[in-house]
C-alpha cells in the first residue's frame, strides 16, 4: 500500500478484486498528468495499521502498487 498524500481517492489493482465486488458504476478521477479517466468502482475492505475500513475504490490495471491509498478516510468515492 502507497499512501499518496496527494490523491483524494483510492484506486487497488484490478488483478486483487474479486467480479463479485463490482459495482458496475464508473468515477472519473483527474490523474496526475491531467487527464480525467473513469474507474469502475468496487466495494471493498482494507485494512491498514489495524483498523478496517469498507468503501468504494475505483479499480484499475495500470497503477504501479496494489493500492495507491488516497488521504481521505474512509476511502469512499460515493
Amino acid at each position: 500500500i502507497l499512501l499518496d498524500t496527494g490523491a483524494s481517492k483510492t484506486l487497488v489493482k484490478e488483478e486483487l478484486v474479486d467480479k463479485e465486488c463490482m459495482s458496475g458504476q464508473t468515477v472519473p478521477l483527474r490523474c496526475a498528468h491531467g487527464h480525467v479517466i473513469s474507474y469502475p468502482l468496487a466495494q471493498v475492505t482494507i485494512q491498514v495499521v489495524g483498523k478496517v475500513f469498507e468503501g468504494k475504490v475505483g479499480v484499475s490495471k495500470d497503477i504501479p502498487v496494489s493500492v495507491l491509498l488516497g488521504v481521505i478516510f474512509p476511502f469512499c468515492l460515493s
